[in-house]
């Protein structure tokens, strides 16, 4: 048991020192995203108050006003989290005018355990902070949890609309940060259900199951803690600026611009499915395409929706609405088409044998190996590798 307890103890400490030194490295590194990346460094900087609690809980318990406020302190980490992701995918978030909201909830319970607090001499202040079973710690608990996973809902609504919106207005789906505020929430979730899991254990195991319990979760939270650093030094654009930062969803503070009017949406889907468009809207189709075959845009690969637009001399946000209502596609979907299109044909051409795949990828716009394979295989149901050589073995069938 000792040795359980000494093992927690250097986790802890280990743990909580790597975070610390991440938060400092978040302040002061040179980024695009300065407020993201402070906003993150305070909510890790939480999380290591929070952890201060597996190696030094007797000298806390002991200064029960201070274990009140790293308690407490729980409550801002997901608001502080939620903000991290908002500045990540979205511009122009108001964090003064949302600031009050968010952090009602920690200002409330601070005060009403305040005041519960003052009155009390040390002794019974201890034994309260002690006894899980208050009704004040059992409220602590609930409205924790509750607040817990209705921040969780929000990230990931956030990153919903991050990804569709996206989709909606860039041809090239730069799937970085999309891919780290994922995994990053997901694992979060999976690590506090396993410490959970542990505070529900403590109420009937015997203590050496709890230390043990309490063992295999800081060094999950430890694991949790290397994951990040590791995907931080692999992932250099994470702190220092993702690529798309600066201009994703400009348009999502009005999100008529890829959600148009509710209404005239479902007017349009139904005139689609009844194939009665209107003829100026199957013009517009017709126009759209043949700019697309014989100016080729596509090849761009940053290309977005008003960059288009512009090429066509056309409103952005009619566009828009043509493309996704219409067409019954979005804007990432449907460049996409045209580039593998592109590829396919540039893979059979004899002129192409001596290009490489990774050569005629970037040929056709498409910026990275992993996302022109994902987008291949979608359309042809075969890698470009094996496309070309299916391709290949036809011609020397027929020769």
């Amino acid at each position: 048991m000792s040795f359980e307890l000494s093992a927690i103890h250097s986790i802890g400490k280990i743990a909580v020192t790597i975070v610390v030194l991440l938060a400092i490295f978040l302040v002061t590194v040179d980024s695009k995203i300065k407020t993201a990346n402070r906003m993150f460094a305070a909510f890790l900087l939480l999380v290591a108050f929070d952890m201060c609690g597996l190696f030094m809980y007797e000298w806390l318990i002991q200064h029960p006003y201070i274990e009140m406020l790293r308690r407490s302190s729980a409550y801002l980490q997901m608001p502080l989290m939620y903000f991290y992701v908002k500045l990540i995918c979205f511009r122009d978030v108001q964090l003064k005018a949302n600031f009050v909201k968010h952090f009602a909830v920690f200002a409330c319970f601070w005060g009403v355990l305040l005041l519960n607090f003052v009155w009390l001499p040390l002794a019974q202040q201890i034994a309260y902070m002690q006894d899980s079973n208050t009704l004040g710690n059992v409220i602590f608990s609930v409205v924790g949890e509750l607040q817990y996973f209705f921040y969780i809902f929000l990230i990931f609504k956030a990153l919903a609309t991050y990804k569709i919106n996206f989709q909606a207005n860039f041809a090239n789906h730069d799937a970085s940060a999309y891919k780290w505020l994922f995994q990053f929430t997901c694992i979060s979730v999976g690590a506090h259900v396993f410490a959970l899991s542990k505070d529900f254990m403590v109420q009937f195991a015997q203590p050496s199951t709890i230390l043990f319990a309490y063992l295999v979760v800081s060094l999950s939270v430890l694991s949790v803690i290397c994951w990040i650093v590791l995907k931080a030094l692999h992932h250099p654009s994470i702190t220092r600026g993702i690529k798309t930062e600066s201009t994703i969803l400009r348009m999502t503070q009005n999100e008529q611009n890829i959600n148009t009017n509710s209404h005239d949406k479902q007017q349009a889907k139904r005139q689609v499915s009844l194939g009665k468009i209107s003829a100026d809207v199957q013009r517009q189709i017709d126009a759209l395409n043949d700019f697309m075959k014989s100016h080729e845009p596509f090849l761009e690969p940053d290309l977005s929706i008003e960059r288009l637009a512009s090429l066509q001399n056309t409103d952005t946000k009619a566009l828009s609405a043509l493309i996704n209502n219409y067409m019954g596609t979005n804007f990432f979907t449907y460049v996409n088409t045209f580039r593998i299109q592109k590829a396919k044909i540039m893979l059979v051409n004899p002129q192409n044998s001596k290009d490489s795949v990774l050569h005629i990828l970037y040929e056709v716009g498409f910026n990275s190996k992993s996302s022109f394979n994902t987008a291949f295989k979608k359309y042809t149901g075969q890698t470009p590798t094996a496309y070309r050589k299916n391709a290949a073995s036809m011609e020397l069938l027929k020769s």
